[in-house]
């Protein structure tokens, strides 16, 4: 599968953050929209800096989340 990367041109992304987790997030973010995205579509990823904030986006073209199951996405196990 096609994943592609968008950083601002020449932007320092450094930060304090615990790496593990932060790699935890992205591979379970990046294996999800694989899982879930149609066969043949790209998987978009980009990061920037938002003031003290690092963003980072994870796209893909999948069906997402039903609108009644929101809320809960960021329950534990679910």
């Amino acid at each position: 599968r096609e994943v592609r990367v968008e950083l601002p041109p020449g932007a320092l992304l450094a930060g304090r953050f615990d790496l593990s987790q932060a790699l935890r997030v992205l591979v379970n973010l990046l294996e999800n929209a694989a899982k879930y995205a149609p066969a043949g579509t790209p998987i978009d990823l980009a990061a920037r800096r938002e003031g003290a904030w690092l963003v980072v986006e994870v796209r893909d073209r999948g069906p997402g989340i039903p609108a009644a199951e929101a809320a809960r996405v960021f329950e534990p196990f679910y």
